[in-house]
């Protein structure tokens, strides 16, 4: 798996984000998701419209605080295998006005589908 793989990954999820719309986001994700938040909670959603939904939520609460965008950066990749790989990245979400509303890192257990890089896992943590 190439870093570079990855990285189109990512730049394309930051496209996904700036639709606001939790079913193009939750296209990125295989079905079961599993998201563990900082606090070690975890939720698994176990179909497509749970993930959308689950992703609405979010980018629907972020745009009630400001948000507009996001960026990431400082992608870390770990190769598990041939088709699976750890991927942990910085996450800023980012006013109108380009400002940093808030910062975190986040690690993505992803695999390749026949369709793309899909991410099976997600784990929040601090930046």
């Amino acid at each position: 798996m190439q870093e570079a793989e990855f990285a189109n990954f990512f730049g394309g999820f930051v496209n996904d984000f700036s639709s606001f719309d939790g079913e193009v986001i939750s296209r990125r994700y295989s079905v079961p998701y599993l998201a563990v938040s900082a606090d070690g909670s975890a939720r698994v959603y176990s179909d497509s419209s749970a993930v959308a939904s689950y992703f609405q939520a979010v980018v629907d609460r972020y745009y009630e605080q400001g948000v507009r965008a996001c960026r990431y950066r400082d992608l870390q990749l770990t190769p598990i295998g041939g088709q699976c790989a750890l991927a942990s990245v910085t996450w800023d979400l980012l006013r109108q006005d380009g400002t940093v509303q808030s910062t975190w890192r986040e690690s993505y257990n992803m695999h390749r589908a026949s369709s793309g890089l899909k991410i099976l896992a997600s784990t929040d943590h601090q930046a």
